[in-house]
């Protein structure tokens, strides 16, 4: 009787498996901590745009000079508007100002990159409640965030 040396063909499909479950798991750490780390980015950025739009509103003695922008959030859904509770009803529009970035010392910014009203990648400050918003919004799952809210703060 001859002895059989070498690999089977069960060794090499059950270590097959084991690979396959050690790069789902690498895959899916990654896409998480990227995720967190573009969470931690935003926030960092927009609380960076808040505190730096209140400051520079402060020594203008209360004046705001910047563009005014009426913001269309009626499109928003349901889900996602209920970030604007605190905002007067009226219809769905919003009275903002677009933050020039410049004007406030923000050189760089990886979410607010417009100019202009016509972009989606601007910030705003209402009128109204002196809320933030970044008009363009940020998904994180299947959720818009408009603003930072505690539960995506809680994301981070």
């Amino acid at each position: 009787m001859q002895k059989r040396t070498g690999i089977t063909m069960i060794s090499i499909m059950i270590m097959t498996v084991i690979l396959l479950t050690f790069s789902s798991l690498a895959t899916i750490s990654i896409k998480n901590i990227v995720e967190e780390t573009n969470i931690k980015e935003f926030v960092r950025e927009y609380e960076l745009v808040k505190s730096m739009t209140k400051d520079y509103i402060t020594r203008k003695s209360g004046e705001i000079d910047f563009e005014k922008f009426n913001w269309d959030t009626s499109i928003i859904d349901d889900k996602n508007s209920t970030q604007f509770n605190e905002e007067p009803n009226m219809g769905g529009i919003i009275r903002t100002y677009i933050i020039d970035l410049e004007k406030i010392d923000i050189d760089k910014s990886i979410y607010g990159k417009g100019k202009n009203n016509i972009s989606e990648e601007i910030y705003l400050i209402s009128e109204d409640t002196g809320e933030i918003y970044y008009r363009k919004g940020f998904m994180v799952d299947d959720n818009i965030y408009y603003r930072v809210t505690e539960d995506l703060k809680y994301k981070e």
